[in-house]
């Protein structure tokens, strides 16, 4: 029994210990949900709702806005037809019987809802094609070769470039009532009645049975009662175009982290990389105007181009180049790549065709993408896709040129509730507008569900549902498009490249080189652009070529006495004008144009250019005037020659010398030695340039020659201008055109039009005096049945023609007597033709055509010159194969080749004809090409190469290779080669000479030179590869730098005798074997004077035997340089042989720039290298400084344990130690002490942990690449002893070290102008408010001795905005408002506490006076009485005392033209002496039509801001009251704008008003308190004691005083917004269940747990106590 009943007990204490556990689990389950949920549901809710930004509101008409008007003109029960009714009345009708007749029933009217079918729609065919419809003809090609000149490409319009769209034209709204007619049927009893037995009247009078009218439907119409506009909200209301635009202080800074180097490709990637993440703004956006449906987003990168919501990936590319200072004549900056290809499209170092594998890091690439494009839909969701599908559809077999990536959901906002959108099977009709014609009144909407013409239910929704929001879509093109990239990493077969508009973001693209399309090789851009200004660095920065390094040029400085004169060398001289992209030959100018010249030079003799200081003169026709569009300076280049700076081998300038215009060409010393100078050396050049008429010594109204020598002369007939009587109009224009010479068989001809424009009509017949001047050797004769014209109306007016009398020519008669010429142009059109045309050579004579008419004369020049025969040879690279080019009728014209014109050549001994070489090009007179290689032209028995020739006007282009056979001398070896043209009296020949350098010696730069900073050390290597050198003298000698400072050339390199060491092939050292000296006294001179050798070696009786290497050391002091970089040339010969050269190039910088530098502000080179920049600081801007580590790499991994870097910032800068940071590294990297010393300066120690900057590669642990400390400063404000005019210099010093030992130490100065006075400005256009913020001595320095500063500010008004019709001016001032100010953490300086506003001094001063009639409370203004349109006011500020004063402008913009654009200029000087930089503030006028209230009244004007004046706030509500002697009575309410204002209108002198702001912005507090004000006049004066209901220290009180004698003023409130922590948020109701439900339950969840817990503790006592 026991036992039993231990069971029960035990059993029944492990049911109580398990009770107890669930019934606590149950309570802490209790608590945590109730905890949980209300800490959840207390948080800040977020409604997912688009925010719309247009301002409207969403609103369609209902039946609501509609009421009944009573318009049928009738008193209910008034007689309808009382005028019938009286007219029976007075007659009667006999009696008669009545013939039973059948019953009529009259139709019927109903009124119907209309439904849109079919016939309620037009089709509409809209152009949507983005191409220009162009057919390529004659002008599209190049005249000359055929080649494609034209940059358009050829179209044609067809079906596919038009969109159908399906207009309604029915002009009814769906479910509008409409009448019907109805035709009514008979029943069967009226039918009987209609057949019954005949009826016998009873006489009767003939009465009319009145109608009385009684009101229906049809009575009333539905007028428009609304007053709120119809609104659809569209995608573009989602649009806030204020949102995330920046300011080039923000690019700059987004920047900030990009290291220039100098090198562009580095810089370029740099910049680049900064990019990285940055997204495209997706809250501010356009609709694209061409398409209308595409989403344009902001970017800062079209901000910065000036399209900012431009597509930005090419735009990307421009900004970076931008910020990389690659000048736009080396990579242009463009917009797309269509632009910058053909930007490029003469640039070698655009590598178009090129694929992937030719770039490197840094260079630009371009490549194909698709374009994924965001895309507003129709709120309908089916109908969105298939108008998409036709929008961006292309005509390729039916195929959509775009593809729909996703539907009906929006990209901005959440999309709609399933349920809210039209069903699946819907039928969509076409959109109608948004908007009610303005010209109709708007239809009232009908509340119906339709049926469609199909039987389809359509849906129509509720006019009292929400409108479903706008949506957007994605599309891709179908067709790629090219877009381009920055390379940032390159593997064997892939690039990586950043690019710009990749879903929207700059990111990182991975292709295959087979991807790329073109390459821009970015350091050759370089490598070109360094070349053209690197005459600044050497011996040829003479006064003469000072342009070529971006320095001017006077004509004073440069002479050309001493230049060879080269008149007799000008084989070709043309006088053109401008015609499309190109120049052509004329026959005509008005005195007035611009024209352009031409000149070839041939043969001049390169010992005569050598003995005449390498210069040669043209002088210019007299009446040549090049002095306001010269191009002073240029280059001359030549393809075949690689020197210093690439195929840069000359310059030519123009100079005016004793009245006359000289051409000066000035040719490097070492392209005229590349070959070794003799008689036989000829040069050629040729120059381009545009010049004007010198009016004084041309004859207007006649012929004129101009000739440089008595071959090459041109006759120009030069007109007055066209009017010949100032401001008359003539009443025609004249204009002549040529096609260029044609052939026909043996003969040649031209075609001429001549387009003659009457501006009104003329009696005939006219007359036009054709005159026609033919070169020497040839005549060209009037074809007389080619006389044609057409008239305005495609008619063909009478026309013929005579010879004239003493001349070649025409007289032309335009119609007969008694005719009336139209107005209109007439285009006539005639031949001129030369029989047998090219039976010999002409030399360059013009064939001239003039027509005359009426004192206007027009004309054209074709040359008539002919080329038989030029021959030219190239070297190739292996230094014995020659390249020979021979081209045959390569002139202006062609000769006539007869049937055994034959071209043959005959190859002497001292080469060999390479067989398979001969290739031969034809050329047609049609311009077609053909190609052939023939075999059979070579004749080894006699070493000659003979090829027959086609008969007629053909051209040729004959290449073919020789290999030269003779062993080269030390001299160098010239080659020459005669080709000759033969047969039919054909007998010209063409000798091409090719000069081949010998190749025992070369010499190359050895390494990178090395720099102390006292002087930089080269390695050289020279290289004598033949065995006997018994014989030989080596000769070495410096190049030169140009010093400006003594205008002359100096030697650029000294030599190190000891470094000097000649070894053999085998490494034998031989240098103590020969004979090493000095070279000076008697080796090379320059043209200066100078003794330019270093040393020479003489290896004669040394018995050492060649191969031979030179290796020796340069050196070059760094004070010397002329620059920042210079390049240093060596040059060495053997005996009297030829030169060979290599350059290095010298930077000033010290080697250990490579590893630890610093600078201040933003990063210059050149800065880095002198150690010092300067910099101008605005009111409270910071200074940065950078340390830069380990640039380049340079620095090894030693296992050290720390980094030291000890940086003293000197007196007068005070350290934001906030800012101390190591750019992209963790803060745990790093530590940093700052100490402040005693003499005022502060030591910054940032000590660095290695491991935390270094990486393992390949199991080598190397140091991270540009290490970026930076730390920001500001002006130390008690330091005033350092400034003078408010410039002071701040030298900051640097030390590196590695585990205590000193690695190097750096320093930079930089040179500080602080400005005392800043200024910006804002324009609120709806309110006409023009804000200016001054901001005065932030630093409060004692500027005066403690007295008070005059404060004169100065605004410029644009003309057009001075006045308006009336001659009231639209700008006045209308208020000053002074605030305390504080500079702020960031180093800003803001307005703090409001001062008072500044009242008004009346009077008249002069601008002299004027500062001495106010003092710290008042201003005066007015307006300047000169043209100046200035505005300018004066007030006096404390000395010592940091302010901010802002200026209330106000701008009366009614009435401006719409789209006109107006800029302020503003300047606010302090004392005289200080002043801003000029503020602009520009604004554009938005609309031609305004409409407003004149209160002619006092206004006060709120500003509502947060922390500083300048951050306003839009939407604050304000409700405002005036006090009647008794009560309150309500004004009215306001919201501030965009601009944070709000103008009060209409305010009554001594009276209380109170302010109370019912509504803050979100996210800001709403003050609980009101602000009272009172505007007085002189003879009251207020207090806030005086107000009624006002509480002390919790409402706020302004008195605003007129000025004396004046009766309105305008005022301005500033009031602050304090933002909302949310310590006080309640929870808005969205639709949820709210926290109290939860928290009953989760309490009802505890009470039962402690009650079941209470119950069961009592019942276990009771059973205790009964136990």
């Amino acid at each position: 029994m026991n036992d039993i009943l231990k069971t029960y007990m035990e059993r029944f204490r492990e049911n109580r210990h398990t009770l107890r556990r669930y019934t606590a689990f149950v309570l802490a389950l209790a608590m945590i949900t109730t905890l949980f949920v209300n800490w959840q549901l207390h948080g800040v809710g977020i409604s997912m709702t688009a925010q719309y930004q247009c301002g409207e509101e969403e609103h369609t008409h209902t039946a609501d806005c509609y009421t009944k008007v009573l318009t049928c003109g009738y008193e209910e029960g008034e007689l309808e037809n009382a005028d019938e009714v009286a007219a029976a009345a007075a007659t009667s009708q006999p009696t008669v019987e009545a013939e039973p007749m059948p019953l009529s029933l009259e139709p019927q009217i109903e009124f119907v809802p209309h439904e849109h079918t079919e016939d309620c729609y037009t089709e509409v065919q809209t152009l949507t094609c983005m191409e220009e419809e162009h057919v390529h003809g004659d002008d599209c090609f190049d005249p000359e070769d055929g080649t494609l000149i034209c940059e358009k490409f050829e179209h044609t319009h067809d079906e596919s470039c038009y969109t159908t769209e399906y207009e309604l034209t029915c002009g009814l709204e769906e479910g509008e009532l409409v009448e019907q007619v109805v035709e009514p049927t008979q029943s069967a009893e009226l039918a009987a009645m209609a057949v019954a037995e005949p009826v016998a009247l009873e006489p009767t009078v003939d009465t009319v049975e009145p109608i009385y009218h009684h009101h229906t439907d049809a009575c009333y119409e539905e007028v428009l009662t609304c007053p709120l506009p119809e609104h659809h909200h569209t995608v573009a209301c989602l649009s806030d175009t204020s949102a995330d635009v920046e300011t080039p202080e923000e690019w700059q800074a987004a920047n900030a982290e990009a290291v220039m180097t100098g090198n562009w490709d580095e810089d370029l990637l740099s910049v680049a990389k900064t990019q990285l993440g940055y997204e495209q703004s997706e809250k501010n956006f356009e609709i694209d105007p061409a398409d209308g449906v595409t989403l344009r987003y902001y970017s800062r990168y079209g901000q910065s181009y000036g399209n900012p919501y431009g597509e930005w990936d090419v735009m990307f590319l421009s900004y970076c180049l931008k910020y990389a200072g690659i000048p736009q004549s080396a990579i242009p900056q463009e917009a797309s790549v269509l632009s910058l290809r053909s930007s490029m499209s003469d640039m070698d170092w655009l590598l178009d065709g090129e694929d992937g594998s030719t770039a490197n890091v840094g260079d630009i690439v371009i490549y194909n993408k698709y374009v994924t494009r965001t895309v507003a839909v129709d709120s309908s969701a089916d109908g969105a896709a298939d108008g998409l599908d036709d929008l961006f559809s292309m005509d390729a077999e039916g195929e959509n040129g775009a593809a729909l990536e996703t539907s009906g959901a929006s990209a901005l906002d959440a999309a709609p509730a399933a349920e809210d959108a039209p069903a699946a099977d819907s039928v969509i009709t076409p959109d109608l507008p948004d908007t009610a014609n303005p010209e109709q009144p708007a239809a009232k909407p009908v509340d119906s569900t339709g049926t469609s013409a199909s039987g389809a239910d359509t849906l129509i929704p509720s006019v009292d549902s929400p409108a479903a929001e706008p949506q957007t879509t994605t599309v891709t093109d179908a067709q790629p498009v090219e877009t381009v990239g920055i390379v940032s990493e390159t593997d064997e077969n892939t690039l990586t490249v950043i690019s710009g508009d990749v879903d929207g973001k700059v990111a990182e693209v991975t292709l295959s080189n087979a991807e790329v399309l073109a390459v821009v090789d970015v350091a050759a851009a370089q490598y070109a652009d360094e070349m053209l200004s690197s005459a600044v660095d050497g011996a040829l920065k003479a006064p003469d070529m000072l342009t070529l390094a971006g320095e001017p040029t006077t004509v004073s400085t440069t002479t050309v006495g001493s230049a060879l004169d080269g008149t007799n060398y000008v084989t070709d001289f043309k006088i053109q004008k401008q015609q499309g992209s190109q120049y052509v030959d004329v026959a005509t100018s008005v005195v007035t144009d611009q024209m352009h010249g031409y000149l070839e030079l041939k043969d001049i003799p390169a010992q005569d250019i050598a003995s005449h200081d390498y210069k040669v003169k043209v002088a210019l026709p007299e009446a040549f005037d090049l002095q306001s569009v010269a191009s002073e300076t240029g280059d001359l280049i030549d393809p075949n020659y690689t020197g210093p700076k690439g195929s840069v081998c000359g310059t030519y300038q123009f100079v005016k010398e004793n009245g006359k215009w000289y051409v000066l060409f000035t040719y490097d010393r070492d392209f005229i030695h590349q070959d070794q100078v003799s008689n036989t050396t000829k040069v050629r050049s040729t120059v381009n340039f545009d010049f004007r008429w010198d009016q004084t010594k041309v004859t207007t109204g006649g012929s004129n020659e101009f000739k440089v020598n008595e071959k090459a002369k041109v006759t120009i007939y030069i007109k007055r201008e066209e009017s010949t009587t100032p401001g008359e109009e003539k009443k025609f224009s004249l204009d002549k055109q040529s096609a260029g010479l044609k052939y026909d068989g043996k003969n040649a001809y031209v075609d001429y039009t001549v387009k003659l424009t009457l501006k009104e009509d003329r009696a005939a017949p006219l007359t036009l005096t054709d005159t026609l001047t033919n070169p020497s050797g040839v005549t060209f004769d009037y074809v007389d049945t080619f006389l044609q014209v057409t008239g305005p109306d495609g008619s063909a007016p009478d026309i013929s023609w005579a010879d004239t009398t003493g001349s070649t020519g025409k007289m032309i008669t335009l119609g007969t007597s008694g005719q009336t010429l139209q107005k209109g142009t007439y285009t006539i059109t005639y031949r001129v033709k030369a029989d047998n045309f090219g039976s010999t050579s002409y030399n360059g004579d013009d064939l001239k055509n003039l027509i005359k008419f009426d004192g206007d004369v027009e004309g054209t020049s074709t040359s008539i010159k002919t080329k038989d025969i030029e021959k030219s040879g190239k070297l190739s690279k292996d230094g014995e194969t020659i390249t020979w080019t021979v081209k045959i009728n390569n002139g202006d014209v062609m000769r006539y080749l007869p049937s055994n014109a034959k071209f043959t050549d005959t190859i002497d001994t001292d080469q060999e004809f390479v067989a398979g070489s001969f290739k031969v090009k034809k050329t047609d007179a049609d311009g077609k090409e053909t190609k052939t290689e023939p075999t059979d032209v070579y004749n080894s028995t006699d070493h000659k190469l003979t090829y027959n020739l086609e008969t007629g006007f053909n051209k040729y282009e004959i290449t073919y290779q020789t290999k030269v056979t003779k062993a080269i001398p030390l001299t160098g070896l010239d080659v020459k080669n005669t080709g000759n043209l033969e047969g039919g009296g054909l007998d010209s020949s063409s000798e091409g000479t090719v000069h081949i350098d010998s190749d025992v010696l070369t010499k190359e730069a050895v390494g990178e030179p090395t720099n102390n900073g006292t002087e930089a050390t080269m390695q050289w290597k020279s290289t004598i590869n033949t065995e006997d050198v018994s014989t030989y003298v080596y000769y070495d000698y410096s190049g030169t730098f140009w010093d400006s400072e003594v205008n002359k050339s100096v030697k650029a390199q000294e030599i190190d005798l000891s470094s000097i060491k000649v070894t053999t092939k085998t490494g034998e050292d031989v240098t103590q074997k020969v004979k090493i000296e000095n070279w000076s006294d008697y080796g090379q001179k320059d043209g200066d004077g100078n003794d330019l050798g270093l040393f020479t070696i003489d290896f004669k009786g040394s018995d050492v035997t060649g191969p031979l290497t030179i290796t020796y050391a340069t050196k070059v002091k760094i004070a010397s340089l002329p620059g920042n970089n210079a390049t240093v040339t060596n040059t060495c010969r053997i005996n009297e042989g030829s030169k060979v050269s290599a350059m290095q190039h010298v930077s000033k910088a010290s080697d250990m720039i490579k590893y630890f530098y610093k600078y201040a502000g933003n990063y210059d080179y050149g800065n880095v290298q002198k150690g010092s920049g300067s910099t101008t600081l605005q009111p409270g801007q910071k200074l940065p400084w950078t340390i830069e580590l380990n640039q380049k790499g340079e620095l090894e991994w030693e296992n050290d344990k720390q980094w030291v870097i000890t940086d003293t910032i000197p007196r007068g800068l005070v350290l934001d130690e906030s800012s101390v940071q190591i750019k992209n590294m963790p803060a745990t990297s790093y530590k940093v002490k700052v100490t402040k010393n005693t003499d005022e300066t502060t030591t910054l120690v940032i000590t660095m942990y290695p491991d935390s900057f270094s990486y393992t590669n390949n199991g080598v642990t190397e140091i991270y690449r540009q290490i970026n400390i930076t730390y920001d400063t500001t002006l130390d404000p008690n330091c005033n002893d350092l400034w003078t005019n408010n410039t002071a210099s701040f030298k900051n010093d640097a030390k590196f070290e590695r585990d205590g030992h000193k690695i190097g130490d750096t320093s930079f100065t930089e040179t500080v102008e602080r400005k005392v006075v800043g200024k910006s400005g804002t324009f609120d256009e709806i309110t006409g408010l023009l804000t200016y913020q001054v901001k005065l001595n932030p630093y409060g320095a004692t500027l005066n001795g403690g007295k008070p500063m005059v404060l004169q500010d100065v605004m410029t008004v644009p003309q057009n905005l001075w006045a308006d019709g009336s001659g009231t001016k639209r700008v006045t001032l209308e208020g000053i408002s002074v605030f305390d100010a504080n500079l702020q953490a960031d180093g800003t300086l803001e307005a703090t506490t409001w001062r008072a506003d500044l009242t008004c001094v009346a009077g008249k001063f002069d601008d002299d006076a004027a500062g001495n009639n106010v003092d710290t409370s008042t201003y005066y203004s007015k307006y300047s009485s000169d043209s100046s349109h200035q505005l300018k006011a004066w007030t006096k500020v404390p000395d010592s005392t940091p302010l901010v004063l802002v200026f209330h402008y106000r701008v009366n913009t009614t009435g401006l033209v719409k789209s006109s654009s107006f800029t302020f200029a503003n300047t606010a000087t302090l004392n005289g002496k200080w002043k801003n930089d000029q503020c602009n503030t520009s604004f554009t006028s938005s609309s031609s039509g305004t409409a407003g209230i004149d209160y002619n009244s006092s206004r006060l004007t709120i500003v509502k801001y947060s922390g500083t004046p300048d951050k306003v706030l839009p939407g604050a509500e304000f409700s405002l009251k005036k006090y009647n002697g008794d009560t309150w009575d309500n004004v009215g309410n306001c919201t501030t704008n965009d601009k944070g204002n709000a103008t009060l209108g209409g305010l009554d002198v001594n009276t209380f008003y109170r302010l109370k702001e019912t509504q803050a912005p979100d996210g800001y507090r709403t003050p609980n308190n009101y602000h009272y004000f009172v505007i007085s006049d002189n003879s009251h004066s207020y207090t806030a004691s005086d107000a009624p209901g006002y509480i002390e220290g919790k409402d706020t009180f302004s008195l605003y005083k007129l000025a004396e004698g004046q009766s309105i003023g305008s005022f301005y409130y500033y009031c602050e917004n304090t933002p909302n922590d949310n310590s006080d948020y309640v929870l808005p109701s969205t639709g949820g269940t709210g926290t109290l439900p939860y928290t009953a339950v989760g309490g009802t969840m505890m009470l039962s747990a402690l009650a079941y817990s209470f119950i069961h503790r009592k019942r276990r006592r009771e059973r205790r106590a009964d136990d």
